[in-house]
C-alpha cells in the first residue's frame, strides 16, 4: 500500500514538473498581453475622427487578429491538456491504479502542491 502510494506520488511529481516546464515554455504571457492590447485598441477605434468605413475596416482587422490570438491560445491549452492526458495514460499503463489515484481528491491536491512547490523552487533558484 505504501509502496504504491509512493509510486503514485513519484509519477505525479514527474508528470507535474514536466507539465509545469512545458507550460512555462509556452508563450502565454505574450498572447494574453496581445489580447489585452487588441481589446483596448478595439475600444478606442470608434472614438477616432475618421470615416465609418475606416473604423469598420480597423475593427475588422482588430477582431481578426484577436481571433488568431485566441486560436493560438486555445492550441496551447489543448497541447498542454493532451500532454497531461498522454502522461496520465502512459503512467496508468506502467502503474495500474495510477489514474484512479491521481484523479481522486488526494491525487489532485498532491499534483497541485507538487506543481506549486516546483514553481516556488524554480523562482528561488532563478534569484540565486
Amino acid at each position: 500500500m505504501i509502496g504504491s502510494l509512493m509510486s503514485v506520488l513519484l509519477g505525479a511529481a514527474v508528470l507535474s514538473i514536466l507539465l509545469v516546464e512545458v507550460a512555462l515554455s509556452m508563450p502565454f504571457p505574450t498572447m494574453l498581453r496581445m489580447m489585452a492590447q487588441l481589446s483596448r485598441r478595439s475600444v478606442t477605434i470608434p472614438r477616432r475622427h475618421a470615416s465609418d468605413h475606416w473604423k469598420q475596416r480597423a475593427l475588422l482587422l482588430c477582431s481578426l487578429r484577436m481571433v488568431r490570438v485566441s486560436i493560438a491560445l486555445l492550441a496551447c491549452v489543448v497541447v498542454l491538456g493532451g500532454l497531461a492526458a498522454f502522461g496520465i495514460m502512459i503512467l496508468g499503463v506502467l502503474m495500474p491504479g495510477f489514474q484512479t489515484a491521481l484523479l481522486s481528491g488526494f491525487g489532485l491536491v498532491a499534483i497541485t502542491l507538487i506543481a506549486l512547490m516546483h514553481l516556488a523552487l524554480r523562482r528561488q533558484l532563478a534569484h540565486v
